[in-house]
This record gives structure tokens, sequence and C-alpha cells, in this order.
């Protein structure tokens, strides 16, 4: 992925997180920053942060547009990168379903997961996390479904 393609994912989730940031508990999520490491004392760059009312640090953003799913070593050391920051929580952005030993460690961790498409622009995306799927279109789309069996209105 080339770099501009990879700001802008970053960007882009950092645009979609804002708009959602209700169902993350977070009150703004502020685009690319440091932070530096309680334990360890290094500068951490982060991809967002997801701050509270008074501007304190809650939830630490990881963007990862990749084409292979995060392994579990990944979001150890995304959980170790909240715990050295002092932050709650933590988001993965990531264009892949983590593998399931990823999935454990970001449950542990208090990582969430969201899953946004590769090529989303702050317009047009797919977005997933939780049970929530969101999509954004800027040209108009037909949806068709057909269900089986047998349907009984009742009226009141």
């Amino acid at each position: 992925m080339s770099n501009s393609n990879w700001k802008n994912y970053e960007e882009v989730a950092c645009f979609l997180l804002n708009r959602y940031r209700e169902y993350f508990g977070i009150t703004q999520f502020q685009p690319k920053g440091n932070l530096v490491g309680i334990e360890s004392g290094t500068i951490w760059e982060l991809d967002a942060i997801g701050v509270n009312i008074d501007g304190e640090p809650m939830c630490l953003v990881e963007c990862r547009c990749v084409k292979n799913p995060q392994k579990q070593k990944d979001l150890a050391a995304i959980a170790y990168q909240i715990k050295d920051c002092g932050a709650d929580s933590g988001i993965l952005v990531t264009s892949v379903e983590p593998q399931l030993g990823a999935k454990k460690v970001a449950s542990s961790a208090g990582i969430q997961t969201v899953i946004l498409s590769s090529n989303s622009t702050k317009q047009e995306f797919i977005m997933k996390f939780r049970s929530i799927m969101s999509v954004g279109l800027l040209d108009s789309l037909k949806i068709s479904a057909s269900f089986g069996g047998n349907f009984q209105l009742k009226k009141g």
C-alpha cells in the first residue's frame, strides 16, 4: 500500500469513528498523535486517539489496511501499547477480519475490532463493528431479497 493510501485509510477511519463515537463511549476521536509510555518512556505514534470530555486519552486506535488477517502477536503488541499509554481500551480498524487467536487477545485486552473496506472514502464505505453494518453510498443501490415460508399479517 502506498504512503498516500494508508494515510487516507487512517483519515477515513478517524472520520467514521467520529461519526459513530457514541457507540464507543468516546467524546471525540483525534487524528494522528503521540503519547509517552508511562512504563517504557517511549513515544508512541498513534493513528487516532479517542478522548473523553476532559480531553484525556481513553482509547487508542490502530489502523491496519492489510491483505492478511492480523495475528495474535499483532494484537498483543497493541494491547501493550494501550497499557503503556494508560488508556482504558483500544480499537483496531482493519480491512480483514483478524485470526481467531488475535480475536481472543483483543477480547481479553479490551480491544474492539472495526472492519473497514480498504477502498473506503468518507462518502463511500463498508464498515462493520459489533453487530452493526454501516454502508455509505453516493450512487443508488438496488437490493432485492426473497423469503420462503408462509407469513400471516395481523392488524393492530
